[in-house]
C-alpha cells in the first residue's frame, strides 16, 4: 500500500504529472528539456523529478553534464493505461506533445541542445 501512495502523491503535483505524461511519450528528456516545457528553473525541476524518482515513477541517468529522465520500468500498467486515458486529450498534454515535438526537431532549443 505504501508504494502506491508514494506514486499518487508524487503524481498529485501538476509539474510533476506533467513531467511523467511527456516522459510516457518520449522515452528520455533531460533536465534541460523538461525545465524549458515547463518554463521552470532547473534546481525546480530537478527537484520534482528527484521526487518522481523517489516513488519509483522514473529513473535517471547521466550522460556527461546532462541527466536524462525516463519512466521507470516497474511502473503498473493499468496505471499509465488510466492516465493515458484520462489526460491524454486533455489540453495541456497536447499543449506539452507540441512543445517538446517542436524541441526535439529542432524549432526551439534549451540550453542543453545548443551546447552539444
Amino acid at each position: 500500500m505504501e508504494k502506491i501512495l508514494k506514486m499518487m502523491s508524487a503524481l498529485g503535483e501538476k509539474n510533476r504529472l506533467r513531467i511523467f505524461m511527456v516522459l510516457l511519450e518520449h522515452k528520455d528528456l533531460c533536465v534541460c528539456q523538461l525545465a524549458a516545457l515547463l518554463g521552470l528553473a532547473m534546481p525546480t525541476v530537478s527537484r520534482h523529478t528527484s521526487i518522481l524518482r523517489e516513488a519509483r515513477l522514473v529513473q535517471s541517468r547521466k550522460s556527461g553534464r546532462w541527466v536524462h529522465f525516463s519512466i521507470a520500468d516497474s511502473i503498473p500498467e493499468l496505471l499509465v493505461a488510466c492516465l493515458k486515458e484520462s489526460l491524454g486529450d486533455s489540453e495541456q498534454v497536447q499543449d506539452d506533445r507540441k512543445k517538446v515535438a517542436m524541441m526535439l526537431c529542432g524549432e526551439t532549443n534549451p540550453a542543453c541542445m545548443t551546447e552539444r
